[in-house]
């Protein structure tokens, strides 16, 4: 079935995700990780990774505890 999504609607789904991931932050940036890693896409698969001018391929194995990428070269 086709729905029509008024602006304002999809724009305040959007804005609760968002309010509730920044709670996680607060109380609870643990689980807001393991949540991500769950979602994580391109996980095991190489990627490419451009930094600057600078540009290299490798292995996405993950994030740390900190949600910085784990990047296999």
């Amino acid at each position: 079935t086709k729905r029509k999504y008024i602006r304002n609607e999809i724009i305040a789904r959007i804005l609760d995700s968002l309010e509730g991931y920044l709670l996680m932050t607060k109380t609870s940036p643990e689980s807001l990780i393991e949540s991500y890693r769950k979602k994580m896409l391109y996980l095991d698969q190489e990627i490419v990774v451009i930094r600057g001018t600078e540009t290299f391929n490798g292995i996405l194995r993950g994030i740390n505890d900190q949600g910085h990428l784990i990047i296999e070269r």
